[in-house]
C-alpha cells in the first residue's frame, strides 16, 4: 500500500499488546474530528491520499468538497484498515514476530545480558536487512565513535571492571558505583564478551535524553506578578542559590557571552559545576534567563543533565552539596521507570530530604483532557491470538474492547517505550515490543531477555505517523499493569498518566510543573483571568507499585487496583516567553514553566530566611490560583503560582518577624495595560492564600 507524505490514514501506526483478562483502564479511542486524517483531509493532497488508500482515483475537487470527501474517505478507510489489519497480522506480522522470537530463544547467557538493539546491530545482515525473512527490519541508530559504540552498563562497578573495559579497547565516559552504572565507548565486536563478565547485569545503547522545550523574559515577570511583588516586599532573590540542570549553558555559538553583554543574565551570578558544562542548544541558558528575570538577586549554578541518568543523579547531589536551596531541571530519560524510583528520582528524594525545593518540568507528552496524550496505561485485556497460528506463544492486548490497533495520530517521537510492573533489576516476565509499517513488516524489534536481573522495559528508536507498535507477552509471563509511551506523538487510544520518572517524584517538596502559555500582550495570572493549560503539557496521575528498594507496595496485586496513585502535576507556571537564546524565542514548553515556579519560590525564601523548605513548599501550593476556576482534570495541579500571593502568605506566616505586611492589590489588566494599584486596599488578615488574592481584586 502506498501513501502520500502526510497521509495519516494510509500509513497509520498500529499498536498491539499481549494481554490478560483484566480490563483496560481509561482507554478511549479518539473522536474522528481529532484524528489527524480528519484535519489533514482539509487539504487537497491529503484528500487525494485518503482516496488512494481506499482504492479511488484522486480527482480535482472544489475547495468546499475537500473536507466532505476526506471525511467520507476516512470512514471507508477505517473499515478497510480494520479488514486489512486482520489479514496483515495473519500473513505478515505474526510470521515475522515468530521468526524474531525463535531467534531470541537461542541466545547465549551473555547475549541475554544485551539489549536486542545491540544484538541486531552486531548481527551480520542479509542484503538490505538485519535478518533473512524480515525485509523491513533495520538496526537502531547508535551513538558511535568509529568502531566503538556508546553504551550504558548496569554492573557491580569496581576498578577491575573499569580496567576490563579499557583492556577491551573501550573508554569510560563516567562511572557511578553507587548507581551500579558505567557509560563507556566499547568496540562493537567486544560488547558481547564484556557482557560475559560476572559483574555485568545488562548492557544497553546509551539512554536517550529529552528536554522539555518546544522549540529578556518580561512576559513571565508580568504573568507571575513578580515585578509588583519585588517592589512591595523589597525582595529580589538575594542570598538564594538556584541550581539548574538542562542540556547546556551555551549553544556553541556564543549565546552565553551575548546574554552577558545584553544584560539578559548577570555574569557575576552564574557558575558552572566543574566539568559539567554540557553540549547542546543552550536550553539551560534560556532557563537561567527566566530565573534571572524573576529573581535577579539569586545566584545560579548550572550542571548538565546529559551523560546518562546516573550522571544526572550525581549532578543533582553535587548541586545540593554546593549549597543550592532550589534545583530546577527540564530533562527526562527514556529509561526512567514509571512504577518505581530510578536513579534520578532517588537523587531528588535525597536532596529534598536535606531541605532543597525541587522543580521539574512536567513534560510535553500531552494530556488526556485535550486529546493529545501519547501514553496508554492500564491492565492487560486479552485480545486473543492471531488465527491460523496454533501454539503461538503470544497473547495480544486490546486497548479498548475489540481494539487491537492503536494509531499514532500525528507527530514523531524520539523513542517508544514499553514498561510493565516488575521491580527494577529483577524483571522475570517477558514482554516484547515491535515497530511495524503499514504493510505489517517489522521495522524495529525489542526482544531483550528478562531473566531476573534486567529492567522491566523494552525501549526502541522513535516512531512516526504511518508506523505502529506491537507488544507480545510470553504465555508463561504474568499479566501485569502496562505502560506504552510515544512521547509527543499522540495515540488514537490513549489514557492519562503521561508524567513519569523523577518529574513524578512523590518526595515532599518535589514539584512537577505544568505549562500555561502567557497571553499576548502579557497579562497577570489572577483569579479573574481565564487561563488554559498548554495542549502539550503532560498530565497525571502517577501510579507506582514498588518502594525504592523494590518491595511491592501491595504484594500480590500489580494491577490498576494495586500500588498507590499520586496526583501530578503539582503546580503550573508560564511558558511561551522570550529569551535571548536562538531557538527559544519564544521559549515554549514545560521547560520554561519550571524555572518560573522555582524563581517565585526563591523570592519567598529570600523574603524570610527563617522559613523552612516545608513551609515555602506549602505556601507555593496553598497560594496557587486554580486554573479555569478549579482543578483541570490533572493537568494543572493546585493551579498557577503567583509571586504576590505567595509573598503575602509568607508575610503573614511570620507576623512576629514582619509585623506589617505591605498593602497591595493585584493589578487589573485593561486594554491599555495595567491599572495603577489601589493604595487604599488592605490585606485581608489571616487568609494569605488564593482566596485573599480574589478578595483584593478591584
Amino acid at each position: 500500500m502506498t501513501a502520500l507524505p502526510g497521509s495519516a490514514v494510509a500509513g497509520s501506526t498500529v499498536m498491539i499488546v499481549c494481554a490478560s483478562t483484566m480490563a483496560p483502564v481509561g482507554g478511549a479511542e479518539m473522536s474522528e474530528r481529532h484524528h489527524p486524517a480528519a484535519v489533514a483531509g482539509r487539504r487537497a493532497v491529503d484528500a487525494a491520499a485518503l482516496l488512494k488508500f481506499v482504492g479511488l482515483a484522486p480527482i480535482m475537487l472544489a475547495p468546499r468538497m475537500f473536507a466532505a470527501v476526506a471525511f467520507a474517505a476516512l470512514v471507508l478507510a477505517a473499515g478497510a484498515a480494520r479488514a486489512q489489519s486482520d489479514t496483515t497480522l495473519r500473513s505478515v506480522t505474526m510470521p515475522e514476530i515468530r521468526r524474531l522470537e525463535a531467534q531470541s530463544a537461542q541466545r547465549t547467557d551473555a547475549q541475554k545480558k544485551l539489549s536486542s538493539q545491540l544484538i541486531d546491530a552486531g548481527r551480520p545482515p542479509a542484503p538490505g536487512a538485519v535478518m533473512p525473512g524480515l525485509p523491513a527490519l533495520r538496526s537502531a541508530p547508535l551513538d558511535t565513535q568509529g568502531a566503538r559504540t556508546l553504551v550504558d552498563i548496569d554492573a557491580e562497578v569496581d576498578d577491575a571492571l573499569l580496567a576490563a573495559i579499557r583492556a577491551a579497547g573501550g573508554s569510560v565516559v563516567n562511572a557511578h558505583p553507587e548507581e551500579r552504572a558505567v557509560r563507556a565507548y566499547v568496540p562493537a565486536d567486544r560488547i558481547e564478551s564484556l557482557a560475559a563478565d560476572r559483574r555485568v547485569n545488562f548492557i544497553t545503547p546509551a539512554d536517550k535524553a529529552m528536554t522539555q522545550a518546544m522549540p529578556v523574559d518580561q512576559e513571565g515577570v508580568v504573568a507571575h506578578l513578580a515585578d509588583r511583588a519585588r517592589e512591595l516586599f523589597n525582595v529580589d532573590g538575594s542570598g538564594i542559590r538556584i541550581g539548574i540542570l538542562s542540556d547546556s549553558l551555551d549553544n556553541g555559538r556564543n549565546a552565553l557571552e551575548q546574554a552577558y553583554q545584553t544584560g539578559a543574565i548577570d555574569r557575576g551570578r552564574v557558575q558552572t559545576l566543574s566539568g559539567q558544562d554540557g553540549k547542546g542548544e543552550g536550553e539551560g541558558l534560556a532557563m537561567a534567563e527566566i530565573v534571572h528575570a524573576i529573581a535577579p538577586g539569586a545566584s545560579i549554578h548550572f550542571a548538565t543533565a546529559t551523560g546518562g541518568a546516573a550522571q544526572m543523579a550525581a549532578n543533582i547531589r553535587a548541586l545540593q552539596a554546593l549549597g543550592c536551596d532550589i534545583i530546577i531541571d527540564d530533562m527526562s530519560y527514556a529509561s526512567e521507570p514509571p512504577f518505581q524510583d530510578g536513579p534520578i528520582s532517588r537523587a531528588v528524594s535525597y536532596v529534598t530530604s536535606r531541605g532543597v525545593l525541587y522543580f521539574s518540568a512536567a513534560g510535553n507528552s500531552g494530556n488526556k483532557r485535550q486529546n493529545t496524550s501519547s501514553t496508554w496505561e492500564g491492565d492487560f485485556a486479552d485480545g486473543g491470538t492471531v488465527p491460523d497460528l496454533p501454539g503461538a506463544p503470544q497473547r495480544f492486548h486490546a486497548f479498548a474492547p475489540g481494539k487491537v490497533v492503536n494509531w499514532v495520530r500525528d507527530k514523531e517521537s524520539g523513542w517508544v517505550g514499553l514498561f510493565w510492573a516488575d521491580p527494577l533489576r529483577a524483571a522475570t516476565n517477558q514482554y516484547n515490543l515491535y515497530v511495524i509499517d503499514a504493510d505489517g513488516h517489522v521495522l524495529q524489534s525489542g526482544t531483550s531477555s528478562h531473566t531476573g536481573s534486567q529492567p522491566p522495559s523494552q525501549i526502541l528508536d522513535g516512531v512516526k505517523p504511518g508506523q505502529g507498535l506491537v507488544v507480545t507477552r510470553n504465555v508463561d509471563a504474568r499479566p501485569l499493569f502496562l505502560r506504552v509511551e510515544t512521547p509527543r506523538a499522540a495515540l488514537t487510544v490513549a489514557t492519562a498518566g503521561n508524567i513519569k520518572g523523577h518529574s513524578a517524584s512523590t518526595a515532599k517538596n518535589a514539584f512537577s510543573v505544568a505549562a500555561i502559555p502567557v497571553a499576548d500582550p502579557p497579562e497577570a495570572f489572577t483569579a479573574s483571568l481565564t487561563a488554559a493549560v498548554a495542549w502539550y503539557s503532560a498530565d497525571g496521575p502517577r501510579r507506582v507499585f514498588f518502594n525504592p528498594d523494590g518491595t511491592p507496595i501491595t504484594p500480590g496485586n500489580l494491577s490498576s487496583l494495586g500500588g498507590r496513585s499520586f496526583v501530578k502535576p503539582d503546580i503550573a507556571a508560564a511558558d511561551l516567553v522570550k529569551t535571548s537564546v536562538p531557538g527559544f524565542q519564544p521559549f515554549k514548553g514545560t521547560s520554561a514553566a519550571a524555572p518560573h515556579a522555582g524563581a517565585v519560590a526563591a523570592l519567598v525564601m529570600s523574603y524570610d530566611r527563617s522559613l523552612t523548605a516545608d513551609e515555602v513548599g506549602d505556601i507555593m501550593l496553598r497560594t496557587a490560583l486554580p486554573v479555569d476556576g478549579g482543578p483541570q482534570g490533572g493537568t494543572a495541579g493546585r493551579g498557577v503560582v503567583t509571586a504576590l500571593a505567595a509573598l503575602r502568605s509568607a508575610c503573614r506566616q511570620r507576623a512576629a518577624t514582619h509585623p506589617l505586611c505591605p498593602d497591595a492589590a493585584e493589578p487589573v489588566m485593561t486594554s491599555s495595560g495595567t491599572s495603577p494599584l489601589n493604595s487604599s486596599a488592605r490585606a485581608v488578615p489571616g487568609a494569605g492564600d488564593a482566596e485573599t488574592t480574589r478578595m483584593l481584586l478591584k
